[in-house]
């Protein structure tokens, strides 16, 4: 299985943010300058790198990839005790985040997939739009991969 969380929020307030200092702050005349297009250049960087979240469940790991891929994680399903349909909390935030006793992994919203581990470390919580559907495909191919090992 294979889910893309869209980051609207991160996308909407990068792309508006070189606009905004193109009008309202008085900076035109930047843009015709080379150095002008390093505001734009960041905003679009920023864009590619954090404005979508994919996450794919394979036969033996899960796998994140933020954007265009330069950032990425993989946990060996192994290594998975459980996947729970979580919600965070409003100031959670966006992007990777260290909370008490978890790692988010969020572009939008508020629902997410906690992976709980066997080994007891912190727990894991990736973003996505649809929460049931990605922590039963998880469930899933950590049963079958339980069922591959005996």
């Amino acid at each position: 299985m294979k889910v893309t969380q869209i980051g609207w929020p991160v996308i909407g307030i990068t792309l508006l943010l070189p606009i905004a200092l193109r009008f309202l702050g008085g900076a035109e005349h930047l843009y015709s300058q080379p150095a002008g297009w390093v505001v734009p250049g960041v905003a679009l960087l920023i864009v590619l790198t954090f404005g979508w979240l994919t996450t794919e469940v394979t036969a033996t790991d899960v796998r994140i990839r933020f954007g265009i891929g330069l950032v990425r994680r993989a946990w060996p399903l192994a290594d998975v005790a459980a996947a729970t349909p979580v919600r965070n909390s409003a100031w959670t935030g966006w992007g990777i985040r260290v909370g008490y006793d978890y790692t988010l992994y969020n572009v939008s919203g508020l629902d997410a997939v906690q992976l709980s581990f066997h080994d007891g470390r912190s727990h894991v919580r990736i973003g996505t739009d649809q929460p049931a559907e990605l922590a039963a495909a998880i469930e899933g191919a950590r049963a079958g991969s339980a069922v591959a090992k005996m």
